[in-house]
C-alpha cells in the first residue's frame, strides 16, 4: 500500500468537500 498515494487522495477529497462547502455558502447568500 502506498501511503503516499492514500494521503494525497484523503487531501483532494478534503479540498473537494471545502470547495463544495465554500460554493454552498456563497450560493446561499446570492
Amino acid at each position: 500500500m502506498n501511503l503516499g498515494m492514500a494521503t494525497e487522495t484523503l487531501e483532494f477529497k478534503k479540498s473537494t468537500s471545502e470547495i463544495k462547502e465554500a460554493i454552498q455558502s456563497i450560493g446561499a447568500k446570492l
